[in-house]
């Protein structure tokens, strides 16, 4: 055996340590992964996890063979031509070095990002790389990401130091032996034989794909097989949104909406009321990762918002209400303009969005006299919201720079009740100015790390932090609104409370609806006599329409909202960076970014894909029905989404 090893050139043993040092890294990372990660409740068979562990290695094969591919062709140039020097072998240790690194960092990245996102990785973890420094002093104030930097710190030291000795153990002479040219051509042959069937994935019939891990019924089953780095690069594609010829999703995107007029925007109608307008002020609270669950709406029947529950009862409010994305710039292009998020799509910080503007409620209410502000506790740079919310209908921007330093609870600035505060003293300043005003405020106490601030006087009745969080944010709600209801505005003022998006909350689906099912609630006991909750499907760029229906002032909606009290939504829609959801009031339908489909009875909380059986046929006594509802389901959702990016492509989006 000591003889036909030694006839092996050095630099392929070298490649084949280093691709399975790789490949137990991965299957460390994976079963961590795994262990952190799996929901025992599901009493899914142990079968399917050990089939998804031994995919796996097929996905990770692949990563490996890629990394090695570009030193195995450097080696091949080097032997045909015998050439060899220290940098040379420096080289290939600086090259490892930085794949260990990124495969450390991304394997590392990988397990909290499930834990917020519910997906493995991808390019959504660098969405806010245009504020670096909020970024990374985000990850470092978050006591919970210490373990994973560390693991980080001491895998590359560990790393560099064997890589060295790799180095000086089989790169030292990696050419001193001469071989013949047939032997280098066989040499070649075989290891390019071998990586290539590395990069499929092994032995396979065709290249392993995403697709190939989406086999059974359980969602973290499906996720379980992927490689972080690879799921990383493969988002990077973007999203194909295709379905449909653009002018056939436009045209029924206009019948969705009502839409018969002939504006240059397709989609603009004009909105008239037959009675006379008013002009009350408007106060929207967009409540940070505010889900249903953690209120009166809760299918747990537990809430933790006592205060907003009382509102609630008080108020018109909608029961099936949900966010357009699970990212904060989701909620307010959603919320302030009624536009839904493209899959993959930064909404108020790309190409299309920053250079043109938009209609939605503070440009009409501006247009109408108004005074818009909008309040917020971090700095303005962050999202790109202080350039985006001023350039698209907002008079005054009120960020970190109001706030005094020593109460800042972090990188996101002062608690709810400091900013409630704040905008209280300002909202007294506007009543007494003489026109009515919009104030919109982005409260963030409950965006994680979960902490109670320092600066406060409230006292939690649970012991769990991320409960106690939801405790405090209402209790400082509630105190906001007994200060309010004492002034004089109070009594013509309609205050309006929606989530920027949900939160983490156990769900059996790939695309949780915990992050999209949230609270809409519109509150004004002097014009509401009689509240109620409404059952009807709505989404967020629902609630500038449907607040436009109290103020009866007739303007031009050239947004995909609609007014809930005179239309109907078929069907809710909305993404999770690559994948998109759509529902009726019983069945939940998952589209992944690589085509496959999930259909689920989530009125029954079912985790049945009803779509597919598990042995892979179609079911065969509502087969047919299921597949007449998703295509009926894709249509509207893939007709919305076409159209939002063609009006955005083509510069349709401002007044009309």
């Amino acid at each position: 055996m000591k003889a036909v090893l030694k006839k092996i050139p050095p630099w392929i043993v070298y490649l084949f340590i280093l691709f399975i040092v790789l490949l137990f890294l991965f299957s460390v990372f994976r079963h961590v992964f795994f262990k952190l990660n799996v929901d025992v409740s599901q009493h899914i068979p142990g079968s399917f996890y050990s089939n998804a562990l031994s995919l796996g290695t097929s996905y990770d094969t692949m990563v490996a063979s890629y990394l090695l591919l570009i030193p195995a062709l450097a080696f091949f140039v080097s032997m045909f031509f015998n050439y060899n020097s220290l940098w040379f072998r420096r080289s290939f240790t600086f090259y490892f070095g930085l794949a260990f690194f990124i495969v450390l960092l991304a394997c590392s990245a990988d397990i909290p990002f499930y834990k917020f996102c519910h997906s493995r990785l991808s390019t959504a973890i660098v969405m806010w790389t245009d504020t670096p420094g909020i970024m990374l002093k985000f990850v470092l104030e978050n006591s919970e990401y210490y373990p994973y930097l560390a693991v980080v710190f001491i895998g590359f030291l560990l790393s560099v130091f064997f890589l060295i000795f790799l180095q000086k153990k089989f790169l030292k002479n990696v050419f001193m032996q001469k071989y013949s040219v047939t032997k280098k051509i066989t040499v070649f042959l075989c290891v390019s034989f071998l990586l290539l069937v590395g990069i499929r994935g092994g032995w396979r019939e065709r290249p392993i794909a995403i697709r190939d891990a989406f086999v059974t019924n359980f969602p973290f089953v499906n996720l379980l097989p992927l490689n972080p780095v690879h799921s990383f690069f493969d988002s990077m594609e973007k999203i194909n949104l295709n379905y449909l010829d653009n002018k056939a999703a436009i045209n029924n995107a206009r019948r969705y909406l009502n839409a018969q007029e002939h504006f240059d925007s397709p989609i603009a109608r004009k909105i008239s009321f037959s009675d006379s307008a008013i002009k009350p002020n408007i106060v929207l609270v967009l409540m940070e990762s505010m889900s249903a669950e953690m209120t009166g709406l809760s299918s747990s029947g537990k809430s933790f918002t006592p205060n907003l529950d009382s509102l609630s009862k008080k108020s018109i409010s909608f029961s099936r209400f949900y966010t357009c994305g699970m990212h904060t710039s989701n909620g307010l292009y959603g919320v302030l303009y009624s536009m839904p998020s493209v899959p993959g799509e930064h909404p108020i910080s790309n190409m299309y969005t920053v250079n043109q503007h938009f209609t939605g409620i503070a440009s009409v209410l501006k247009d109408n006299g108004y005074s818009t502000s909008f309040f917020c506790t971090h700095w303005e740079e962050f999202d790109n919201m202080g350039f985006f919310l001023r350039n698209n209908g907002f008079d005054n921007f009120f960020s970190a720079k109001e706030y005094k330093p020593d109460l800042s609870e972090g990188i996101f600035g002062v608690s709810d009740e400091v900013q409630y505060n704040f905008a209280f003293d300002k909202l007294n300043e506007f009543s007494k100015a003489g026109k009515p005003f919009f104030a919109s405020m982005l409260t963030i106490s409950t965006h994680e790390p979960q902490m109670l601030p320092r600066h406060t006087s409230f006292k939690p009745k649970s012991n769990d932090p991320f409960e106690q969080v939801y405790e405090y944010a209402d209790w400082a709600l509630g105190n906001f609104m007994r200060r309010c209801s004492q002034e004089k505005w109070y009594d013509n003022t309609i205050f309006v409370f929606v989530a920027d998006h949900g939160c983490i909350y156990p769900s059996p689906y790939e695309l949780p609806l915990p992050y999209h099912h949230s609270p809409f609630i519109i509150h004004a006991p002097w014009l509401i006599k009689e509240p109620k909750q409404l059952d009807k499907l709505a989404i967020q760029m629902d609630v500038f329409p449907t607040l436009m229906n109290f103020l009866r002032i007739p303007y031009t909606n050239n947004t995909m909202g609609v007014n809930l009290f005179t239309e109907e939504r078929p069907y809710a829609f909305f993404c999770k960076d690559y994948l998109v959801g759509c529902l009726d009031k019983k069945n939940f339908l998952v589209i992944q970014k690589f085509g496959g489909e999930s259909m689920y009875d989530y009125s029954n909380n079912s985790a049945e894909n009803v779509l597919v059986r598990q042995d892979g046929r179609t079911p065969s006594s509502s087969g047919e029905q299921n597949k007449a509802l998703r295509d009926s389901m894709k249509t509207y959702t893939y007709s919305m989404f076409q159209t939002a990016q063609w009006l955005l492509e083509n510069k349709k989006l401002g007044k009309q």
